[in-house]
């Protein structure tokens, strides 16, 4: 059987109410083309699993779903699926989001077929907060991301993110760039489950390599809410979230030889986060974790925040 043109990786856990949303709106993508569908589901313990195995049964042609292991975590499960995808493009899909228009694959595939020096193409997305509606190239903080942009560009644009980091989702990716840079770099270049984010290096190692196209559609819903990490209340498990993705943000500054100075408001900004969240969520282990990022920091880091580790210092 031939390769499909196009993957569609879906990673889910813990999303029986948002789940046969995500694949019927990817379902009912119309194109010229073949495409799959790549489920990993990751050790739901609701009734995640059970739906994913109903429409693998349904649409065995469209969808595989990858074999059931012990919960992995969000990096595992993206990179087992991207390893597992065989089409020269890549999309996704989170298991609590979904694609609002149907032509959505067709455009951006004949978008890249036309304009081959481009490593992925980025396409609106709309951001669905309290049931609220909003297109992103309509919104301030991600009108920067309607355009083309340069690799370099784009590099110093998310490492640099604030509260302003596009979304993976809304793109469509060459696969082969994402393999040459793996085998250019290593694996852990793109790859660490201890960063616990599969988005921000896979956008930068696409930067690393050519320019992003754009195309005004509307690519994906992304659905504020429920179940992502960063929704979670608890000062301790932002921290620990968080931590993970800044030491993901300078790791990738190293990796690249990025100016450190050009992305320093973000790099600023999350020590300043991260030492108001170890204050009130202390553990030791949070304190040398924190430390330990704020003794290597490339940039300065703001007074506040070194008297606040100065202070957790003498809790230990």
């Amino acid at each position: 059987m031939s390769a499909p043109e196009v993957s569609v990786i879906v990673v889910t856990y813990n999303q029986e109410r948002t789940i046969a949303r995500a694949l019927d709106s990817i379902l009912a993508q119309q194109c010229d083309f073949d495409f799959e569908i790549i489920v990993g589901e990751d050790g739901s313990s609701d009734r995640t699993l059970e739906i994913c195995r109903d429409y693998a049964l349904r649409y065995p042609e469209r969808i595989r779903l990858l074999p059931q292991v012990p919960n992995k975590g969000i990096v595992d499960n993206y990179f087992d699926c991207l390893e597992a995808c065989r089409g020269e493009f890549v999309a996704d899909c989170a298991g609590d989001d979904y694609w609002p228009c149907q032509d959505r694959m067709q455009s951006q595939l004949d978008f890249l077929r036309s304009n081959p020096s481009d490593v992925a193409v980025m396409s609106d997305w709309r951001i669905v907060e309290n049931g609220v509606p909003v297109l992103s190239s309509q919104t301030e903080r991600y009108r920067k991301y309607a355009c083309r942009s340069e690799g370099s560009e784009m590099m110093r644009r998310v490492l640099g993110a604030v509260n302003d980091f596009p979304l993976l989702s809304a793109m469509m990716f060459r696969r082969g760039v994402i393999n040459d840079v793996m085998a250019c770099r290593g694996v852990d270049s793109v790859r660490r489950r201890e960063w616990g984010c599969e988005d921000l290096p896979v956008i930068v190692a696409l930067a690393s390599r050519g320019p992003f196209g754009y195309l005004p559609v509307e690519a994906s819903a992304y659905v504020v809410g429920d179940s992502t990490v960063s929704n979670n209340r608890s000062d301790g498990a932002l921290f620990d979230f968080y931590v993970k993705a800044t030491t993901c943000l300078v790791d990738l500054i190293r990796i690249y030889s990025v100016d450190p100075d050009s992305v320093r408001e973000n790099l600023d900004s999350k020590i300043r986060y991260l030492a108001g969240l170890a204050s009130s969520a202390f553990t030791s282990e949070r304190y040398a974790r924190l430390r330990s990022l704020a003794d290597e920091w490339p940039v300065a880091v703001p007074v506040k925040a070194r008297l606040r580790l100065a202070f957790m210092r003498f809790r230990r």
